[in-house]
């Protein structure tokens, strides 16, 4: 073991107290960020997740509220793409809903060719009619409904409609849960005045998802058509999500510049206190250099320890909410958190407190190194 190294363990186990109290200001920030990237990413990821289940990775449009019409050929052409899943035809559009002889409230109704398909894993309640709608579980509840009971749609003045209510879903976002409806392909075009040969657009699933972007220009080479992808209908949601994590990330700073503090002060006081010691190893010749590495080495060590306890305090209180059910009124989607936990944040949290630690270290160091002997030992 190097001579500073040694010199720098046994300052730390001197003041053991103190060492502590330095080592758990760099746990804490640790544990901060661990906590907040784990939830954070959680939420983002599971934020991306239900878009991605529910909404088409591309719209294809003939333009802003404008029918496409024969579009029996674009699909075989778009379905042979290397990179798409499936593509589908949709329509939608705003329409008025409630039970027979009560006050209907607006929701927003979306038309596929199996809408069940795609709802089937957010269906809660689910009957065995082949025709009728499928409600978000929050405008069902605001309106009496319940599968099997009559629903009547709105589609204009002169256009109404009764259906069954086929079954009832959750996705755990509110635009959806509290205003969506879904229809079979035919009886949409009918509600909103479409010809069967008429849609609003086509739908594309991709393999890569997140690729969405690059693959836009490509389709709207192909067909002549407007493509808009989820990331630019949702532009706004993910715009919120990234500053809500920005603001974050500043708290996450802050605490570690409060911890970089303690460990530098706790440090610089070390110094002072030990410069007797400096004095007298100066004086069997010690280099300034080799003084230095003694308070460089403390303070890694320090933030090293403070990074073992972090990581353990962290993923041990993120266990703890993955694991456990917890009602959070915001999040109506989940009976608990949504955790992500990735290696590269774990990195990223220690290698930050090695670097305010290492930082802490070198402002000591450099005061150390500062010392003259014959000031030193005059004083002392």
């Amino acid at each position: 073991m190097p001579f500073s190294l040694w010199m720098a363990a046994r300052y730390i186990r001197h003041r053991p107290r103190v060492s502590i109290v330095a080592a758990g200001g760099v746990a804490v920030a640790v544990a901060v960020m661990v906590i907040v990237m784990g939830i954070t990413g959680g939420l983002h990821d599971y934020l991306i997740g239900r878009l991605l289940g529910l909404e088409a990775h591309l719209e294809l449009l003939a333009g802003v509220d404008l029918p496409l019409a024969g579009f029996e050929e674009l699909l075989l052409a778009v379905g042979k793409e290397p990179y798409v899943q499936s593509v589908e035809p949709y329509v939608q559009g705003q329409v008025l809903v409630g039970r027979p002889g009560s006050l209907p409230r607006g929701a927003y109704l979306r038309g596929l060719e199996d809408p069940q398909v795609r709802l089937a894993p957010y269906l809660t309640v689910n009957s065995q009619d082949e025709e009728g709608i499928f409600i978000g579980e929050d405008l069902a509840m605001a309106l009496g409904l319940e599968p099997g009971s009559e629903a009547v749609i709105i589609g204009g003045l002169e256009n109404s409609r009764s259906f069954a209510v086929r079954g009832l879903f959750r996705t755990g976002l509110e635009g959806y849960d509290g205003g969506m409806v879904y229809l079979t392909l035919g009886a949409a075009q009918e509600m909103l005045g479409y010809s069967p040969y008429e849609v609003a657009g086509l739908a594309v699933y991709l393999d890569d998802p997140l690729g969405a972007g690059q693959h836009a220009a490509s389709l709207q080479a192909l067909t002549g058509l407007w493509v808009r992808s989820w990331q630019d209908k949702h532009k706004d949601v993910l715009a919120t999500a990234q500053v809500q994590q920005r603001a974050l990330l500043i708290i996450v700073l802050a605490t570690f510049a409060v911890a970089g503090i303690g460990v530098g002060n706790i440090l610089w006081l070390n110094v002072w206190e030990k410069r007797r010691d400096i004095g007298v190893l100066q004086a069997l010749g010690a280099k300034r250099g080799l003084l230095a590495r003694v308070f460089f080495w403390q303070g890694i060590l320090l933030g090293a320890v403070g990074i073992v306890l972090g990581l353990v305090l962290g993923l041990g209180l993120l266990w703890l909410l993955k694991g456990r059910p917890i009602h959070v009124p915001e999040l109506t989607f989940a009976q608990q958190l949504p955790v992500l936990i990735k290696g590269k944040d774990l990195v990223l949290a220690g290698g930050a407190a090695l670097m305010v630690a290492g930082g802490a270290g070198l402002a000591a160091a450099r005061e150390a190194g500062r010392q003259k002997i014959v000031e030193v030992l005059v004083h002392e």
